[in-house]
């Protein structure tokens, strides 16, 4: 017997806002046909299928596949250097870059999940993407094999962020949601609104601190996207500050301290909430960032640069209070920042959205993170700003 054939032509078709009857026309199909083809009840034949392909706007591997082993197509969201993973192969892959895989706006996108970031090191992956001889940039359409069935993978909600309680969140969305699950994608504020700019992932989270308003995240989400409606849901409020050595034996509590002789420095990238945090404070004490040690010495992720401070290999770092205490190190306190989940308006529709805002207002979720030290959840779910083509309130 051959393997299986699966289709995701329901999914593709309301994706694309058709009815079943409307699909069905533009193919040169009857209705009933194409309900036989949507629930796997016959097979369609190859006029047919490139029909429908056309019409959907996807490749005939999107719309059909055969079970096990058969790759699947998806779009590169960053650039993958020479040499991750084995060579291009028609079969699967015995090791390989992980990924992370959803459907957002109709299109697989794939998001590497590498070996060096410890916020993605034992994430769950959804497929391996072979190594090549060369660069794969970002946009490319790539062959990936999955981990998981196809279906469950269309299923993914991907938030891209920088806070790990989002992987709380994705460990409860689950039990709410039916088989659907939240890949959480480790990027810096910036970062993750870029991604969710670019089609790249459903919510994006940021703590992005506006200079002249002192605002967070609202004017930097209405400068990234212009005349589209947004929402800006409160995942949680942090404090974040420096992380620094058990007992802080050199003192440093400000800006200038940064700068004094022998103390060395562990920074975010830029973009990242951290980073500007650290920037703002140089400028405060009006200190050029050339001339602290460290200042190019980049690491991804609060947890990153607690472990770093904790080796030794730093003396000061701008983390979370979280952060820096699971590492055993003491912490200096800065300021009190919002961390929310941005998503576009249109897709609060999205019964799977209504799920993963009913886990995070959920009294569970919100007496959890309201655990962490630092954190304090009593604004967790709650709509905290929309932000439209000509302004926002809140």
């Amino acid at each position: 017997m051959g393997a299986q054939l699966h289709t995701g032509l329901s999914r593709l078709r309301r994706a694309r806002g058709l009815s079943q009857a409307e699909l069905a026309a533009r193919a040169g199909i009857s209705r009933q046909a194409l309900f036989a083809l949507e629930s796997g009840r016959s097979e369609p034949k190859a006029g047919v299928a490139l029909r429908l392909a056309r019409e959907l706007g996807v490749g005939l591997e999107e719309l059909f596949w055969l079970a096990d082993e058969a790759p699947l197509v998806a779009e590169l969201s960053q650039t993958v250097t020479a040499g991750r993973g084995p060579r291009r192969t028609r079969k699967a892959p015995q090791g390989g870059l992980r990924v992370s895989l959803a459907e957002v706006g109709g299109r697989l996108v794939a998001h590497p999940l590498p070996a060096d970031d410890p916020g993605a090191l034992f994430t769950a992956a959804d497929g391996l993407l072979p190594g090549a001889a060369a660069p794969v940039r970002a946009g490319s359409a790539v062959r990936v094999w999955p981990l998981r069935s196809r279906r469950a993978i269309c299923e993914n909600l991907l938030a891209a962020g920088c806070d790990p309680a989002l992987a709380m969140l994705a460990a409860r969305l689950p039990d709410r949601s039916a088989g659907a699950r939240l890949a959480w994608v480790h990027k810096g504020s910036m970062a993750a609104l870029q991604a969710l700019a670019r089609g790249h992932a459903h919510l994006a989270g940021t703590h992005l601190r506006d200079e002249a308003s002192g605002e967070f995240n609202v004017p930097a989400v209405h400068a990234l996207f212009p005349g589209r409606a947004m929402l800006l849901v409160n995942l949680s409020r942090w404090e974040q500050g420096l992380a620094v050595a058990r007992g802080n034996p050199l003192g440093l509590r400000r800006g200038e301290d940064l700068a004094a002789k022998g103390v060395r420095l562990v920074n975010r990238e830029p973009g990242a909430g951290a980073r500007a945090l650290l920037d703002r404070l140089l400028r405060g004490a009006g200190i050029l960032p050339r001339t602290v040690a460290g200042y190019d010495r980049i690491v991804q992720g609060h947890l990153a640069v607690a472990a770093w401070v904790a080796s030794g290999g730093a003396d000061a770092g701008i983390s979370t209070r979280a952060a820096a205490l699971a590492h055993g190190l003491s912490f200096v306190p800065l300021e009190e920042e919002r961390f929310d989940l941005v998503l576009p308006r249109e897709s609060a529709d999205d019964p799977r959205i209504g799920r993963l805002l009913d886990t995070l207002r959920s009294k569970a979720l919100r007496r959890e993170l309201g655990t962490l030290p630092g954190y304090s959840a009593d604004r967790s779910g709650e709509l905290v700003a929309e932000v439209a083509a000509r302004g926002a309130f809140a």
